[in-house]
C-alpha cells in the first residue's frame, strides 16, 4: 500500500517552472499537491487532491504565476483548492479553481491578481490590495481586514450571499454582476 506524503511537488527554491504536469494524489497527499516558493510558475497543469487533507496549490511566497491550469480539491477537511498564506504579487490567469467548501483562500496576502479565471468560493482575511478581474466567481467573502480589494468585470453567482463583507473596508466592485439569493451582504462592522 502507498504511504502518505506531504507534497506532490515542493519547490523550496525560487525560479522553479512547472509545466504540463498532472498531480493526482488519490488521498495520499497531506499538505499540498504543489507548493511554490518565490518567482515560480505553474502552467498548463492539472492538480487534484482528495481524501483527508491538503490543498491543491500552496503559495507562501511572492511573484509566482499560475496560468492555464485546473486546481481541484475534494478533501473532507477545510483545506482550499488554492491557499495563499503571507503571499504577495502572485498572478492567476485562465485557471479553474474548485473546492466545494473553499476554492481559494487568501490569508495575510496582498497585491495578488486573479484574471479570466473560474473560482468556486473565494475568501480573503487580513488581505489587501488584491485584484480580481474578468472572472466567474461563486460566492466571495471578505473577512476581517480584507481592505482595498477590487473586483471588476466579473460575475458572482450562486451561494446564499454572492458577496459577503465582515470587518472589511474600502473594497470596490465595478462593472460586475452579483446574482445570488441575498446578493450583497454588508455586516455592520464593515465599510464596504
Amino acid at each position: 500500500a502507498a504511504s502518505p506524503v506531504s507534497y506532490g511537488v515542493r519547490a523550496s527554491s525560487s525560479h522553479v517552472l512547472i509545466s504540463g504536469v498532472n498531480v493526482e494524489d488519490r488521498g495520499y497527499i497531506t499538505s499540498a499537491g504543489i507548493e511554490l516558493a518565490d518567482w515560480g510558475a505553474v502552467s498548463d497543469s492539472n492538480i487534484t487532491v482528495s481524501g483527508a487533507g491538503g490543498s491543491g496549490l500552496l503559495l507562501a511566497g511572492s511573484n509566482n504565476s499560475v496560468a492555464h491550469s485546473s486546481i481541484t480539491a475534494n478533501t473532507a477537511s477545510s483545506y482550499a483548492a488554492v491557499s495563499l498564506h503571507s503571499a504577495s504579487s502572485n498572478t492567476f490567469s485562465q485557471c479553474y479553481i474548485y473546492h466545494d467548501g473553499g476554492g481559494m483562500q487568501l490569508q495575510s496576502s496582498s497585491h495578488n491578481t486573479i484574471s479570466r479565471s473560474t473560482v468556486n468560493y473565494l475568501s480573503l482575511t487580513n488581505s489587501s490590495f488584491n485584484t480580481i478581474t474578468q472572472s466567474s466567481l461563486r460566492e466571495v467573502d471578505f473577512f476581517t481586514n480584507a481592505n482595498a480589494n477590487t473586483i471588476s468585470q466579473s460575475t458572482i453567482t450562486g451561494g446564499f450571499d454572492g458577496l459577503y463583507l465582515s470587518g472589511a473596508s474600502s473594497n470596490v466592485v465595478t462593472r460586475s454582476v452579483i446574482a445570488a439569493q441575498r446578493g450583497l451582504w454588508l455586516d455592520p462592522n464593515s465599510n464596504g
